[in-house]
């Protein structure tokens, strides 16, 4: 190299040379010797600039701009290209112009946290790029979704990310769609859909274990095991937890961030479940790491967390709640993100534990008020979600239906070339055949698609109803029997009374909403609670024979089973005008049989399902369809009605 630098501080050496001898020192040092390749890089860049050799210079503040982000000198970076910006209109490589702007774009994602001026500059990046440039447009489309997904624009995120992987598959590669699909996962996991999360991870656990890549398994099994966490699965956590320790110690590469956060999780967890031993083991474990890993904001952040549990864990909340307090001046005010959620959770349970009641409640407020704006922010996106997706399908289905008619067309055009041989009638035979495939295809694909948005509309439904219960059971239900306390302890007679009519009623609401008596004491007891309920709030007079059918079916088939009944028994008491009604649930080898009849007005099948009052109905078949069951109504006007389905066990 000093042969080159030779050349390039002789004053004689002509253009041609020192432009060689430039070049050579940037491209051996660049990625090798930050410091050497920032020195050389600016002078030569300078020096192109006075040749007017424009395009060279360019691509040398592409190089300068990485090597100053190596050595963390990001002001630097971005005034070499804002620099090189002056000469945009001299510049005539389109993969490098927009490269500028590409490098605009990561400073404000990663240095400013300005994710809004990330998506505006990769909009510019996305427009300076030419089409022979594909390969470059999809990696900024891809990094213009990660900005979309920062910034909370989940659709428009999930958008780019599915054109960036289309872009992959179309050009088989593997890696670019595990990487999008790791982009896919997080976002899902960010804003709660926590089984598609898993799906997408588990495909690419799969991918890179057959690579024998085990650095980014072990990555992928962290993550799932975050995602575990979040979504309060402890075993699950535990699980990918375990795994992610093997595939560290199977991988040739450091994993510096995984090997430093694994110990804190996994001591978080232990702590968690009560296994101080073990909890104390591996935050141990991590206090023998290097400090270049134990120094990151983001493992510093997961170590308090860890350490907090522990303390909760010894009894020692005081010094619990001085680690929770340095944490928090991390996160000031009440901004709704996930850790602030947390460490209003953690205040809550520190001070109640400590028998400070007032702090306790306040922290409990402000949690309760986090997590419900979060959980709208969730939820307002799962809509917006699933409204994209039938939305898209609705495009598809368009699509799919123009190309059919391009297909018919084409074979129409053939079969009228040879009509003189083979005559209108094979003409009319072969369309008909086309368009009934066609058409039986398409009503297929709608059927599904209404199917599929009514059964995640009920589960949305029911995760609703649960959360409502919970917030009225710890809420209003707690505060109502303080009252009734303290009425008893003062002989408030009338308030006590008032307290336990209104306790009765929310009880009453509880279980309508989300019946805990499923997890407590079975299907068989909450179905004969029901029966009680209707014999007792109405005058028709009922009678059942239920058989024991606990254990054969899991949580979200036994609410389903659960709502089923509940809302056969609604319809009598408010439609049948009946006097008489009978439940009978029968088991079988490998099915169930319920039978709900009444002796009331009954109805018109065909005109009930048209009525806008029909949704009971409609709702119960989509139930039936989830357990993927039957259901037949028998029923005349006047005649009385009588529902049986039978459902697989």
């Amino acid at each position: 190299m000093d042969e080159h630098i030779n050349i390039i501080n002789d004053t004689n050496t002509s253009t041609k040379l020192k432009i060689e001898a430039y070049e050579h020192i940037c491209n051996v040092t660049f990625r090798k010797e930050n410091k050497t390749h920032i020195t050389y890089a600016s002078q030569f860049i300078d020096f192109a600039i006075d040749i007017k050799e424009f395009d060279k210079a360019t691509f040398r503040t592409l190089q300068l701009y990485d090597s100053y982000y190596r050595e963390k000198e990001f002001d630097k970076g971005l005034l070499a290209v804002n620099k090189m910006l002056n000469y945009e209109d001299q510049l005539t490589i389109s993969k490098d112009i927009a490269g500028l702007y590409r490098r605009l774009a990561t400073h404000s994602y990663y240095k400013e946290h300005d994710f809004k001026k990330a998506i505006e500059y990769s909009n510019q990046a996305i427009a300076k790029y030419k089409p022979k440039d594909s390969i470059f447009i999809n990696d900024a489309i891809v990094f213009r979704g990660q900005a979309y997904h920062l910034d909370g624009e989940s659709i428009k995120a999930i958008h780019d990310y599915e054109k960036g992987k289309a872009f992959y598959e179309r050009n088989k590669d593997l890696e670019g769609i595990a990487r999008t699909n790791q982009n896919l996962a997080a976002l899902f996991a960010l804003n709660g859909f926590f089984k598609e999360a898993e799906e997408v991870n588990q495909k690419n656990l799969a991918y890179y274990l057959e690579k024998k890549n085990y650095y980014n398994a072990a990555r992928i099994a962290y993550n799932m095991s975050l995602n575990a966490r979040s979504d309060k699965k402890i075993d699950k956590q535990e699980e990918y937890i375990l795994k992610a320790e093997k595939y560290i110690k199977l991988s040739e590469r450091k994993i510096n961030d995984v090997a430093g956060l694994l110990p804190l999780l996994a001591s978080e967890l232990y702590a968690k479940k009560g296994n101080l031993e073990l909890a104390v083991q591996y935050i141990q474990k991590f206090d023998t790491l290097n400090s270049k890993i134990r120094n990151s904001r983001f493992v510093q952040e997961q170590y308090n967390l860890a350490k907090i549990y522990i303390e909760e864990l010894r009894e020692n909340y005081d010094v619990a709640l001085s680690i929770l307090k340095k944490q928090d001046t991390l996160y000031k005010g009440n901004r709704i993100t996930h850790i602030g959620i947390l460490h209003k959770k953690l205040y809550y349970k520190l001070y109640k534990a400590k028998g400070n009641n007032s702090k306790a409640l306040k922290y409990l407020e402000k949690y309760r008020y986090l997590r419900d704006s979060m959980y709208s922010i969730q939820k307002e996106k799962a809509l917006l979600y699933y409204q994209d997706r039938y939305e898209s399908e609705r495009k598809d289905r368009k699509i799919a239906k123009k190309e059919a008619n391009i297909l018919l067309l084409e074979k129409d055009n053939t079969i009228k070339n040879n009509l003189m041989i083979f005559g209108g009638i094979g003409l009319t035979l072969l369309f008909g055949f086309f368009y009934s495939v066609i058409a039986k295809l398409y009503a297929d694909r709608k059927k599904k698609m209404q199917q599929n948005y009514s059964q995640n509309l009920i589960l949305t439904q029911e995760q609703e109803r649960k959360r409502i219960a919970s917030e009225l059971h710890d809420g209003v239900g707690q505060q109502l029997l303080l009252i009734k306390n303290q009425s008893i302890l003062n002989d408030l007679d009338d308030i006590k009374n008032i307290a336990n009519q209104t306790i009765s009623e929310v009880k009453s609401i509880l279980s309508d909403l989300h019946p805990y008596e499923l997890k407590e004491f079975g299907l068989t007891t909450a179905i004969f609670n029901i029966m009680e309920k209707f014999e007792k709030n109405s005058s028709i007079f009922v009678s059942y024979e239920i058989e024991n059918i606990d254990k054969l079916f899991n949580d979200k088939q036994q609410i389903n089973i659960y709502r089923i009944i509940q809302e056969s028994v609604n319809n009598i008491i408010k439609h049948s005008e009946a006097t008489a009604a009978r439940i009978d649930i029968n088991k079988f080898e490998k099915h169930i049989q319920l039978i709900i009849k009444d002796n009331g007005k009954g109805y018109e099948v065909s005109e009930a399902y048209k009525s806008q009052k029909s949704i009971g109905l409609k709702t119960m078949q989509e139930r039936i369809n989830l357990l993927k069951g039957s259901m037949s109504i028998n029923t005349q006007k006047n005649k009385g009605t009588q529902i049986e389905f039978l459902i697989p066990a």
